[in-house]
């Protein structure tokens, strides 16, 4: 039950005390029904308010004007079940008024008429209505729950009035998404609609202020809402999958239950206000003041899988059971957040995410996973609290743990050169927890002065120093000694600051003890414990005191070359070709970046973003072997060679010049933007793999090729745009919108294409969204039309003048 579209009427039906067989029955009805025909049979089970004035019910008053009656003379009308096609209520006063189940269609002579009308506390749950005219009525706790709305005229500009006690509903309705403006959106209930017409290439909320906005349950796939405030929106169960929210204000946010993956929250504030985002390196876009700076986002359960929150203020955030797994929040700032277990939901999983420079300062992250993650110089200090949290094989040289209890925490295979424990606590979890276990880690240069060791395992540690043994490392001047460099940093680490142990531990060489002298070391730095198939491996070796430390690479393009060395904490000049090997992420929009030479050497990037530059090729001979991510939108690009790039789930090519691109069908990707270019055909018919795939506006006739004359290959797709080309068809779409997997298709502006071709019928969302269908209140059904139409506002009429009898 948890998550469909209708959830919150069962809850309703459930406080009325209604019998369990009318729920159940009415729930599997539910279950294998449309939008549009589960919408009428709740609406035949929700009640309008009881109503107080005169009774027209189920007469037949088709063309009747009602605005010829007296002032006031509506007022709790009762207009159940009566047909009212083209009847006329312009300016007549329908407060408390009852229109469910009306038919309020098209008539010989028009459509039915609300104009100027004083619409509070009307009710229209269930009514039919087909380009029924609102334009300018004045709506007041208006309820719209459960109606067919896509032809509905609101006008350009709606009268509906903010209540403190109620609001306007469209609580599981179908309207199209430019009916109401989006200044209007926080009066309102979108609770559960579905939106129509809600095409990512002609829609955007960008900078728009939705303060309040109820929008649980929704689909918003895809949509911009950069810079928009987004203050105590209810975003519970909403997709917002691939949604662009840089630099929005979620302060208050309710995102429980909410699908985020791959959505970009790049300076996001979830909580407090724009002086905490970090300042360091390129500064946020400006983020729009919130009315409530002290409310804290809700992001329990949220599925923010691969998201982008770099920069992003999370700090108290709840995130329990949320999926962090993959995310870039590099410099994003989580102090005081909850990812903690509660209940029956999980603590967070944070694993193969990137956060770098992130600040976890007394954040509530108790068995949380952060394995296999990038934290170089985050920060876990001031006396934040870590017990089973793990961070095994993690990479997080420079990060700091000063003043933290570490209790059972693993740092197995974990990278912590130059990490802080000064003042740090370290022991096992009272009653017979495990150990603190820093097992095959890399401790070289890691200080923890004071530190408070009572429980801990070493084992195969590496921990040098220039004194034990003696000579190990290079004496430097000023009686520094250079034991090695991190690779991800280039920064130099120098002796190991060895904690004064105050129990036994087991020690680097396999002693139990209460570690001193060699015991720190592992003999001759060999050992076959930190290898899978338990080989021997040297895992330390003295560095060359007498050599530079390495080739460096050079760049042409000294905007490239300033963004990747301002990545460092260090004040740089220069980067190895040894450390560029070792760089998980480069993220360079927007620097005005013509050349890419020096970019060959940095072999490990997992994500690249190279976005709003000058870029006119990308060609490596060396291969990206590790790059999930690239995103080359915005540029000059004619030409792409991916074929070299075999993990590549993620491309955003779009707003460039290509007309094909080399190597993409030997590779699997999973996302796919390659809008506003100049192909002319794709064979997105062998991609296997595709979930989301945008190639709208471009030049296309034909997605498929000789051997697949639909996409049924594409099991998993879900999202799908192709409008504004010149395609003539895509086969036979059937089974894979029925199937479930293809929810979102858009062919707006394909003028030639045939949508009888796709074998569709109302029943399917693809259908729905496609522009291949109208929606016929009268009938409740999605009528499909020869050729999709274009996403534009049909001009609206207001013909109040006629005169009916």
């Amino acid at each position: 039950m948890r998550g469909h579209p209708y959830e919150a009427f069962f809850l309703y039906l459930c406080t009325k005390r209604t019998t369990a067989l009318l729920i159940v029955t009415l729930l599997m009805t539910l279950l294998f029904t449309t939008t549009a025909s589960a919408a009428q049979t709740i609406a035949e089970m929700v009640p309008c308010p009881a109503t107080s004035g005169t009774s027209y019910a189920g007469k037949n008053l088709t063309n009747y004007n009602f605005s010829s009656l007296p002032a006031g003379s509506l007022i709790g009308a009762d207009f159940t079940n009566t047909t009212l096609k083209g009847a006329i209520f312009a300016d007549q006063d329908l407060t408390g008024a009852s229109f469910r189940g009306a038919d309020l269609g098209l008539s010989d002579k028009g459509n039915v008429v609300f104009s100027g009308a004083t619409l509070t506390n009307t009710c229209f749950i269930g009514a039919l209505m087909n380009k029924t005219d609102f334009s300018y009525a004045n709506l007041n706790c208006t309820d719209f729950s459960y109606v067919g709305l896509v032809q509905a005229q609101f006008g350009p500009r709606q009268k509906i009035f903010a209540n403190p006690y109620c609001r306007t509903k469209f609580v599981g309705s179908v309207i199209d998404i430019n009916a109401i403006t989006p200044d209007n959106w926080g009066r309102v209930d979108f609770t559960n609609a579905s939106f129509r017409n809600l095409n990512p290439d002609d829609f955007s909320l960008a900078g728009q202020n939705l303060t309040g906005a109820m929008l649980a349950g929704t689909d918003l796939t895809n949509i911009d809402f950069n810079g928009a405030n987004l203050t105590l929106v209810d975003f519970t169960g909403t997709t917002l999958n691939y949604a662009q929210l840089t630099a929005t204000a979620l302060n208050g946010a309710k995102l429980v239950n909410a699908q985020l993956h791959d959505a970009k929250l790049d300076c996001a504030l979830l909580s407090g206000t724009s002086g905490q985002l970090d300042t360091y390196g390129t500064p946020c876009p400006a983020v729009p003041g919130t009315t409530a700076p002290d409310a804290i986002a809700d992001l329990t359960n949220a599925n923010l899988k691969s998201a982008i929150l770099n920069k992003a203020v999370f700090d108290k955030v709840k995130l329990t059971g949320a999926n962090l797994v993959g995310v870039s929040a590099i410099q994003a700032t989580f102090r005081k957040a909850f990812l903690e277990a509660t209940g029956e939901l999980p603590a967070a999983s944070i694993a193969g995410a990137n956060l770098t420079k992130a600040n976890f300062q007394n954040a509530h992250i108790n068995n949380v996973t952060f394995n296999n993650s990038v934290l170089t110089d985050a920060r876990f200090d001031q006396g934040t609290t870590l017990n089973g949290t793990d961070f095994s094989g993690s990479i997080m040289p420079g990060t700091t743990f000063d003043g933290a209890v570490l209790e059972s925490v693993n740092f197995s295979s974990t990278i912590l050169q130059n990490a802080q424990f000064t003042d740090a606590t370290i022991k096992a979890t009272p009653n017979g927890g495990s150990t603190v276990n820093f097992f095959c880690s890399q401790l070289g240069g890691s200080n923890f002065k004071n530190a408070t060791v009572t429980d801990s395992n070493f084992q195969a540690a590496v921990m040098p120093s220039g004194v034990i043994p003696k000579g190990a490392c290079c004496p430097q001047p000023g009686g520094k000694t250079w034991c090695g460099n991190v690779d991800i940093t280039q920064q130099a680490y120098g002796d190991v600051d060895y904690p004064v142990l105050k129990a036994p531990v087991t020690c680097p060489n396999g002693d139990f003890a209460q570690c001193s002298g060699t015991q720190w070391t592992i003999d001759e730095w060999r050992t076959n414990l930190c290898t899978a198939n338990h080989g021997t491996q040297t895992v330390w070796s003295k560095p060359d005191c007498d050599k530079p430390m390495g080739e460096q690479v050079k760049f042409n393009d000294a905007n490239l070359k300033a963004c990747i060395l301002g990545m460092f904490s260090e004040k740089l000049s220069s980067i190895s070709i040894t450390t560029a090997a070792t760089v998980p992420e480069i993220s360079c929009p927007g620097n005005g970046i013509t050349d890419l030479t020096g970019l060959e050497h940095f072999t490990g990037l997992t994500r690249l973003n190279l976005s709003d530059n000058q870029i006119t090729q990308f060609q490596f001979k060396e291969p990206f072997k590790q790059l999930k991510t690239l995103n080359l939108s915005n540029n000059q690009l004619t030409t792409l060679d991916v074929t070299e790039l075999a993990n590549l789930v993620n491309l955003d090519v779009s707003n460039n010049q290509l007309q094909s691109i080399i190597g993409l069908v030997n590779l699997d990707p999973v996302v796919l933007d390659l809008s506003s270019n100049h192909f002319t055909s794709f064979d997105l018919a062998i991609l296997d793999s595709v979930v989301f795939a945008d190639l709208s506006n471009n030049h296309l006739t034909s997605v498929l090729d000789g051997y697949n004359k639909d996409l049924s290959r594409l099991t998993s797709l879900a999202y799908l745009d192709l409008s504004y080309n010149s395609i003539i068809t895509l086969g036979d779409a059937k089974s894979i919108a029925q199937s479930g997997s293809l929810t979102s298709l858009y062919l707006a502006c394909n003028p030639t294409f045939d949508c009888a071709s796709l074998d569709l019928t109302g029943t399917s969302t693809a259908l729905q969204t496609s522009q291949c269908a109208l929606f016929n209140p009268q009938k409740t059904q999605w009528i499909t039309q020869p050729n999709p139409s274009c996403a534009t506002l049909e001009p609206r009429r207001y013909p109040i003048e006629r005169s009916h009898q």
